[in-house]
């Protein structure tokens, strides 16, 4: 007697496979060059919710980085959600490794690759966020050095006004003469601003 396979079976071992790498991808530390050096990074998704907790630098414990961006606790939240409702248990990360290792049937391929979709969006999207560095305007303050409020650019064709200071975790930059401040000045340049001083 001839086995017949189901029109709705696909190919499980490479489903499975794709299915562990998209897990992998989101869930496992990863190996990077770094100088000739292999290091390994945190998870995806630990980078992630470590990135809510933002960071500061130095010994004067000024903020680095801002402790929330609704973007990313946007997407932490989708993939919490969504992969309580494909697991039980209690942390994500241990969901996901319990997902990959199911014991999957040739008939699950539509469902896995559907998963594995979902997954690898969230590692696009967490990669990108992460490599996003947060900018802040900082609306009506004149630049120190300049004097200026305001910048212009020229963007299609359009001359667009904004604000002259821009703030980011890399320091505070004048668009419009160039000057710029690290982040180990910011308390300096707060003082300056005539801003309250930021918290120690």
């Amino acid at each position: 007697m001839v086995a017949t396979i189901s029109c709705t079976d696909g190919p499980l071992p490479l489903a499975k496979r794709r299915l562990g790498d998209a897990v992998h991808a989101l869930a496992d530390p990863q190996a990077v060059a770094i100088n000739g050096a292999y290091l390994w990074t945190d998870p995806l998704y630990v980078a992630l919710r470590g990135s809510l907790r933002g960071s500061k630098t130095g010994r004067t414990g000024v903020l680095r980085s801002a402790p929330c961006r609704i973007e990313i606790l946007s997407l932490l939240i989708a993939i919490d959600q969504m992969v309580s409702s494909w697991e039980a248990g209690k942390a994500t990360l241990d969901r996901l490794r319990q997902h990959a290792g199911r014991p999957w049937r040739p008939q699950d391929c539509e469902l896995i690759d559907a998963h594995c979709d979902q997954l690898e969006r969230w590692v696009v999207e967490g990669a990108r966020l992460l490599a996003d560095r947060p900018r802040v305007y900082l609306v009506g303050v004149p630049c120190p050095r300049c004097g200026a409020a305001s910048s212009y650019h020229r963007s299609g064709g359009e001359c667009i006004r904004r604000p002259a200071l821009r703030v980011s975790e890399d320091g505070c930059l004048c668009e419009g003469c160039g000057a710029s401040w690290g982040p180990d000045r910011f308390q300096w340049l707060a003082r300056l601003l005539g801003c309250p001083a930021l918290p120690a």
